[in-house]
C-alpha cells in the first residue's frame, strides 16, 4: 500500500490485483482494492470489491459502510442506507454514524433519522473520544452538522488526524 501513500493509485491498483490472483480469498485485498477504486472515483469498481469482501468477511462493518458510500455515489440511494443500516447492525461505530448522516443530508432524505444517527454520534465520542479516528475535515463537518440541527458541539475533543483511510494489512 506504499503506492497508495506516494498517490500512485493505478499502481496500487495494479499490484493489489496480482496479491489478489495470488490469494482470492482474502477479504483484506478485496477491501483495499475498493478503497483505492473509492480514491480514483472509480465507484462500480469499489463496489464491486467491497462487495467482494463482504462476500469473504461479512462480519467487518467498515466494508459496508464504503459500499454504502459507493453507491451512493452511483445514485443507489435506497440500497446505499440498506448497506448503512447492516453495517450499523454489525457496530455502531461513530465513522459509521457520520457518514449515514452526511448521506441522509445530502440527499435530503429522512432528517429526523439524520438527527438521531448524528446525535448517536456525538454521545459515542463523548463516551470514547480515543477510539475515534478523524480525517482533517471531521472537526468541520462535526461544527456544520451541529449548526444545521441547531446543537451546541463540545470542542474539548481531541484529534488523531489522518489524511487516509484506513489499510488492513494481509
Amino acid at each position: 500500500m506504499a503506492f497508495y501513500a506516494a498517490g500512485k493509485l493505478i499502481a496500487g491498483i495494479s499490484c493489489l490485483k496480482k496479491a489478489q490472483y495470488l490469494d482470492p480469498f482474502e477479504w483484506t485485498i478485496s477491501f483495499n482494492l475498493g478503497l483505492l477504486h473509492m480514491s480514483a472515483n472509480q465507484y462500480a469498481s469499489a463496489f464491486h470489491y467491497f462487495s467482494s469482501a463482504i462476500n469473504l468477511k461479512p462480519d467487518f462493518s467498515d466494508s459496508y459502510m464504503y459500499l454504502g458510500l459507493a453507491l451512493f455515489r452511483l445514485d443507489d440511494f435506497k440500497n446505499a442506507c440498506i448497506a448503512f443500516e447492516q453495517g450499523l447492525r454489525l457496530e455502531r461505530s461513530y465513522r459509521i454514524l457520520l457518514n449515514y448522516t452526511i448521506v441522509l443530508l445530502m440527499k435530503q432524505q429522512n432528517v429526523e433519522h439524520a438527527k438521531e444517527l448524528f446525535l448517536e454520534s456525538e454521545k459515542l465520542l463523548e463516551r470514547e473520544p480515543s477510539l475515534v479516528e478523524f480525517t482533517d475535515d471531521a472537526p468541520v463537518q462535526r461544527r456544520l452538522l451541529g449548526q444545521y440541527f441547531n446543537i451546541h458541539i463540545r470542542k474539548s475533543v481531541s484529534y488523531t488526524h489522518l489524511t487516509l483511510p484506513t489499510i488492513y494489512s494481509v
